[in-house]
């Protein structure tokens, strides 16, 4: 199981606790934020991921492997279950889980 945990790693970037200062520029605002740790995608989903995963087309092909943008909440959370769906099932089956 670790080598199964371990390719998927392999696609996340770790982002250590700490501390960040957040602003906001309307009020002229800057305040200390303390973060927990968390693992962040490597690559960003684009359109043809999307479009794939979601069975869509899109109207521009040449914007394929731009960031896909002005999706709902729902939308999000939908592709991401998917996405990771894929992925485990694939990565399991290579490296012979199932």
């Amino acid at each position: 199981m670790n080598k199964f945990i371990r390719s998927i790693d392999s696609y996340m970037v770790e982002i250590p606790a700490g501390e960040v200062t957040l602003r906001d520029d309307r009020i002229k605002k800057e305040w200390q934020v303390q973060i927990k740790p968390f693992l962040l995608a490597k690559y960003t989903v684009t359109m043809e991921i999307y479009n794939a995963i979601t069975n869509s087309t899109s109207n521009n092909d040449k914007d394929s492997n731009k960031p896909i943008v002005n999706i709902s909440w729902n939308d999000v959370l939908f592709v991401m279950a998917l996405y990771i769906s894929i992925v485990t099932v694939y990565f399991a089956r290579r490296n012979g889980f199932i």
